[in-house]
């Protein structure tokens, strides 16, 4: 007896060491420091408030840990006249000059989050992005009472992973003259359920993929490659990104809803996201030519879910998920305005767009006198 007693105390200690050691390691993960960020090519929160940074130059992500900010009193709603104005009297620039590459808003202060360049002066065509300009690496933040500071990234609590297989800094873009593809290594990203998902670029033959990364990180990613049918292009699409998603459910599924350049609409069921799979996805909308779908934010309003496209060309649209279930896919030549059904939101000049709560989003125009005005807005 005193013999098993002795082994089970040692087993009992191995068992208690192995948790120790899996717990250490994964808070090893989070280091102290000033993260080496080469270009805040994409923003997104956690809904405990990680905050993800997407590094298309470096082929990395960051996690830095804002998790304690304090949560906001009350509900918060943001109407900031001349941001762009602010800002630039900050970096000591011209209003022109400022970039937003991206804005996310914190879940609990409800503080905006943005990633900034000053190369404002370079951004010439109207098919050029931010990323395809310059690389942003300024963060800053913006309360609902319009108090703009620059966030410091010295000395914070912070995590890291690579990105596999990225498109190369050497491969240029086949009608951007001069631009490389690097920048698309991250194109958006979006946290759900434990999970973090990385729509972007890589080297491969297939290059569309959508990688999806276990947090806190812990291994390589899930690497899916993507292939679309384009309506307005009338063929099969492997080689552009996706530009914005969100996760939906339909009909009891969850789904990714991603939208891409010229703008084709598609749903992607999240469990076929498998690490070396190569799936189509069901293309169920074609929303016009010569436009990016600049951001995705999914609200609820009076108990239905309803999705909201920022455009760069077009004006903002929305699209009921009731609609989504019974789309037929497109799998042949469609015109503008193919597929499911949508609502033309009034209002143009859009730049950015995120989600502020589960019932409103907040985003970035362009005012009649040329400024950016920051503001809320829900569903119709």
């Amino acid at each position: 007896m005193k013999k098993h007693a002795y082994f089970l105390s040692i087993a009992a200690a191995i068992c208690l060491a192995t948790v120790l050691i899996s717990s250490q390691q994964k808070s090893a993960a989070f280091i102290t420091g000033t993260p080496e960020i080469q270009a805040m090519s994409s923003l997104t929160f956690s809904p405990e408030g990680m905050l993800f940074i997407g590094d298309s130059r470096s082929s990395r992500i960051f996690a830095i840990d804002m998790t304690k900010e304090e949560k906001a009193a009350e509900e918060v709603k943001f109407n900031l006249p001349a941001v762009d104005q602010k800002i630039a009297a900050l970096l000591g620039c011209k209003p022109l000059d400022v970039i937003i590459h991206d804005l996310a808003i914190h879940p609990h202060s409800r503080d905006a989050y943005l990633a900034i360049s000053s190369a404002g002066a370079n951004w010439n065509w109207e098919y050029h992005l931010p990323n395809d300009v310059a690389d942003a690496t300024l963060l800053m933040k913006i309360t609902p009472a319009g108090e703009i500071s620059e966030v410091s990234l010295e000395k914070v609590r912070y995590s890291q992973t690579g990105i596999q297989n990225p498109v190369p800094e050497e491969a240029t873009h086949r009608w951007k003259e001069g631009k490389s593809l690097r920048v698309d290594v991250v194109s958006d990203m979006f946290y759900d359920a434990g999970k973090l998902y990385v729509a972007g670029l890589s080297n491969e033959e297939f290059a569309s993929t959508m990688r999806v990364f276990d947090f806190p990180f812990t291994e390589n990613a899930r690497s899916t490659k993507l292939e679309i049918f384009h309506g307005a292009h009338g063929k099969w699409e492997t080689q552009s990104p996706v530009r914005s998603f969100v996760p939906i459910e339909v009909a009891g599924e969850k789904q990714l809803l991603a939208a891409y350049l010229c703008t084709p609409l598609v749903t992607i069921p999240m469990e076929k996201l498998q690490d070396g799979a190569h799936i189509k996805g069901k293309t169920i909308a074609e929303l016009g030519f010569g436009n990016y779908p600049l951001d995705m934010v999914a609200l609820e309003k009076e108990g239905k879910t309803k999705v909201l496209i920022a455009n760069s060309n077009r004006n903002m649209m929305q699209v009921n998920l009731d609609d989504i279930a019974g789309t037929e896919e497109i799998i042949e030549y469609a015109p503008m305005g193919s597929g499911v059904k949508y609502q033309t939101l009034p209002g143009g000049s859009l730049f950015q767009m995120a989600k502020l709560d589960e019932g409103h989003a907040v985003i970035m125009r362009r005012s009649p006198n040329g400024s950016l005005k920051m503001e809320t807005i829900d569903p119709r």
